[in-house]
């Protein structure tokens, strides 16, 4: 083990106390708020990549229920579709053939009772689909059952990929279409929004915070320093005259500085800050 002279130990422990540097990664106190600050600025970037990322998967899945709904429409325009439904439940592959996307249309019959043809059925898209041409309908939709303390999946059920009102809250005679996905996306993008305005809110607190934060100091149990002079020859000893004496009267805690960053990341016994 290399001996440090007295002098020199002085001189290095003058330096560690004046500049306050963390025992394990060196940063000082000013260092550290350094490190922490930008993080403030990633955290914002982060919520803004999040949030649009679930816009752009949110406007994918309106696209594609649109699509959903147009290629029914597309493929039966011009097919004869004024067949009773429970007669083309009688013979679904028949009419698989003779009109496109019948299997759809038969689907979906269970969600319109009061349609008795394949006809009635279409028709009934073709206003679901008018509906949805508006892509912020999902939005003032759940928006207002909120507001009137309906709940967002109280009024929706499911079937073929698509969801629709069982009955409208504000318009019982208007047909309304939404989708489980869709709402899923709406909850996670409401959320998101919320903590990045209460984490925007809060940046000059964070900030101020940050400035203000000390090195800890960590106690890792007592050392001995009687059996280490011992070992290195040529550095005087103290003789006690007792041997019990002698070791307490050597024995001394350690304490080092260790700064926030380090402190969450060891294991410690007792902590508090310089």
């Amino acid at each position: 083990m290399q001996i440090v002279k007295h002098h020199e130990r002085q001189g290095q422990g003058s330096r560690l106390v004046k500049e306050n540097r963390c025992y394990i990664c060196k940063r000082t106190e000013a260092e550290v708020h350094e490190f922490l600050i930008p993080n403030l600025d990633e955290t914002t970037e982060r919520y803004n990549s999040d949030i649009a990322n679930l816009e752009s998967k949110l406007q994918n899945k309106k696209d594609s229920l649109k699509s959903y709904l147009d290629d029914i429409i597309r493929s039966t325009e011009n097919s004869n579709l004024y067949f009773r439904i429970s007669t083309a439940l009688f013979d679904i592959d028949y009419f698989k053939k003779i009109a496109p996307k019948a299997q759809e249309l038969i689907k979906m019959s269970k969600d319109f009772p009061k349609c008795s043809t394949l006809s009635d059925i279409r028709i009934k898209i073709l206003e679901l689909r008018k509906e949805i041409e508006d892509d912020q309908i999902y939005e003032r939709n759940r928006k207002l059952n909120l507001e009137n303390n309906v709940g967002k999946n109280s009024i929706w059920y499911s079937d073929n990929c698509y969801y629709r009102h069982v009955e409208s809250y504000h318009d019982k005679n208007k047909i309304q279409i939404g989708n489980e996905e869709i709402e899923e996306i709406l909850e996670s993008l409401e959320k998101l929004s919320n903590e990045r305005n209460t984490h925007l809110q809060s940046l000059e607190h964070k900030t101020e915070f940050i400035k203000k934060l000390k090195h800890h100091k960590i106690s890792r149990g007592m050392i001995d320093i009687q059996n280490i002079v011992d070992k290195e020859p040529g550095v005087e000893s103290v003789m006690i005259s007792s041997k019990e004496e002698h070791q307490e009267s050597y024995k001394t805690p350690i304490t080092l500085p260790v700064c926030v960053i380090c402190h969450s990341l060891v294991l410690h016994e007792s902590t508090s800050p310089l």
